[in-house]
C-alpha cells in the first residue's frame, strides 16, 4: 500500500501559515466599552478635533497604520462619506470592544469627524496600554 506521507520520526515542528503572529481569539479578551464618547468627547482635544476636520486623511491614515493596514488604506475612507467604519469594526473587533457592524457603519455614515477622533483617540490609548505596537509618526 502507497502513501505520500513520508515514514518516519518527525525530526522537526510543522511549520504553520501564520508564521510570526500569535492570534488571540476574541472569546479570550474581556469586553470593553469605548473609553470616549462617540459624540462630546470628540471636542476635548481641540489639536485633534481641527486636525481631523481641516485634513481627516491625515488621521485616518494613521489610525489605518495603528491598526495593521497597508499604507494606501485611508485612500477611499474619507473619498466616499462613511467609509470609514472597516477601520472601526477592524479596531472594535481587534480588542473586543463592545458594539456591532451595523453600529460601526451608521456612526460613520452620520458622525464620521466624530469616529475619527474617536478611533485616534482608542488607538492612542491601546498603544500606551502596551496592545498596539505603532513604531511611525504622524
Amino acid at each position: 500500500m502507497a502513501t505520500d506521507i513520508p515514514l518516519g520520526p518527525v525530526t522537526k515542528q510543522p511549520i504553520s501559515a501564520n508564521q510570526g503572529q500569535i492570534v488571540i481569539p476574541q472569546k479570550y479578551l474581556p469586553q470593553r466599552q469605548w473609553s470616549t464618547k462617540l459624540v462630546g468627547d470628540c471636542c476635548t482635544d481641540k489639536g485633534l478635533c481641527c486636525k481631523t476636520f481641516c485634513c481627516p486623511c491625515c488621521v485616518v491614515h494613521r489610525i489605518a497604520l495603528q491598526v495593521g493596514e497597508t499604507e494606501n488604506a485611508c485612500l477611499l475612507a474619507y473619498c466616499v462619506q462613511g467609509n470609514i467604519w472597516p477601520l472601526r469594526t477592524k479596531l472594535r473587533t481587534m480588542v473586543n470592544i463592545e458594539g456591532s457592524i451595523c453600529d460601526d457603519c451608521v456612526s460613520s455614515c452620520f458622525c464620521g469627524y466624530c469616529v475619527a477622533c474617536q478611533l485616534s483617540k482608542e488607538a492612542d490609548l491601546l498603544e500606551k496600554e502596551g496592545i498596539l505596537d505603532f513604531t511611525a509618526k504622524a
